[in-house]
C-alpha cells in the first residue's frame, strides 16, 4: 500500500496569482484532510504568512517556508523531535540557511557596487511591498517577517542582473527566481526540504511506501518538481511553465491556479 504526500507551492498554484484565492480547491482540500493525505505547504512565504493560511484551511501538517530555507513541524506531530531540529514557539524547526541578518549585511555591501539597481523587502515599507505584490497592508507586514532569506526586486538591466547574481554567488549566496522576486538565502531549495521531510515520514510514521506529489508553477519550484515521484505544473497567466529535465511522471494543468490545482490533484490521487 502506498501513501501520498502532497507538497504544494502556494502563490500561483494553490492560491490564485492575482487575488490569492484558494476557493476552487477548498472542497478537495477538505476531502484530502478527511482521507488523511497530508498537504504540505512549500512556499516562498514566511512562517507568519503560512500560519494564518494553515488556520484558515484547518491544515495541521508540517510546512516549508522561504523557498526551502526551513521546515516547521508542529510539536507532537511525530513521536519524537527529528534529529537536528530546534524548538521554537510550538514547532520543531529544521533550518537549511543562515539567518536573515547575514543576507541583509551582504546586500548592504552590494548596494555600494550595484547602486540604485535593486531594492529588497527590508528596505521597503509595508505600502511599497503591498504595491508590488498586490497584498493588503496587513499581509505585506507578515510577508516582511523573514527569518532566513531576503526577497530582492531587481530594477536594473539583464546584463547587470547577471553580474549581480554572480557577485552574490561568489559571496556564498544562492538566488532563486520566484514569480516576482529573486530570493537570496543559502544553498537551499524546496527539493532538499521535500527530501528531508519525506525521510522524517519514513522514520516516524509511515510503514508503507510513499508517493510524493509536488505541485508548482515557477522556477523556484523546479527542484521540488524534479525530486518528487509525480510533478504537477500549474499553468500561470504571468509566465511560461518551468522547464524540467525529467521526461516521465510529469503533468501540466489545463487551468490556472487553484482550479488547475484541484482538477489535477483529483485526477492524480483519486482517478
Amino acid at each position: 500500500m502506498k501513501k501520498w504526500l502532497i507538497f504544494t507551492d502556494l502563490d500561483g498554484s494553490l492560491l490564485d496569482h492575482d487575488n490569492y484565492s484558494h476557493r476552487p480547491a477548498n472542497a478537495l482540500l477538505k476531502q484530502l484532510n478527511k482521507d488523511n493525505i497530508p498537504v504540505i505547504f512549500s512556499t516562498s512565504k514566511t512562517r507568519a504568512e503560512v500560519l494564518n493560511l494553515r488556520k484558515e484551511l484547518k491544515n495541521h501538517h508540517p510546512f516549508i517556508i522561504e523557498n526551502g530555507a526551513a521546515v516547521l513541524i508542529p510539536f507532537g506531530y511525530f513521536p519524537a523531535m527529528p534529529e537536528g531540529c530546534t524548538e521554537h514557539e510550538g514547532y520543531w524547526v529544521y533550518s537549511f540557511s543562515q539567518p536573515r541578518q547575514h543576507w541583509l549585511d551582504l546586500l548592504s555591501l552590494a548596494k555600494t557596487i550595484f547602486t540604485h539597481q535593486f531594492s529588497h523587502f527590508s528596505a521597503m515599507n509595508e505600502k511599497a511591498i503591498a504595491d508590488v505584490t498586490g497584498l493588503t497592508l496587513a499581509k505585506a507586514t507578515l510577508a516582511n517577517k523573514r527569518e532566513y532569506s531576503e526577497p530582492i526586486l531587481w530594477l536594473g538591466g539583464d546584463s547587470s542582473k547577471k553580474e549581480f547574481v554572480y557577485w552574490l554567488q561568489q559571496q556564498g549566496g544562492n538566488l532563486l527566481q520566484g514569480g516576482r522576486f529573486l530570493h537570496l538565502s543559502d544553498d537551499c531549495n524546496k527539493g532538499k526540504a521535500l527530501r528531508w521531510m519525506a525521510e522524517q515520514y519514513h522514520l516516524f510514521s509511515v510503514p508503507c511506501d510513499l508517493n510524493l506529489l509536488a505541485i508548482g508553477d515557477g522556477k523556484n519550484d523546479v527542484a521540488m518538481l524534479e525530486e518528487a515521484d509525480v510533478a504537477y505544473i500549474i499553468r500561470s497567466p504571468a509566465h511560461p511553465p518551468p522547464e524540467l529535465k525529467r521526461t516521465t511522471g510529469c503533468m501540466v494543468s489545463e487551468h490556472y491556479g487553484p482550479k488547475g490545482w484541484a482538477n489535477g490533484v483529483k485526477t492524480i490521487i483519486y482517478d
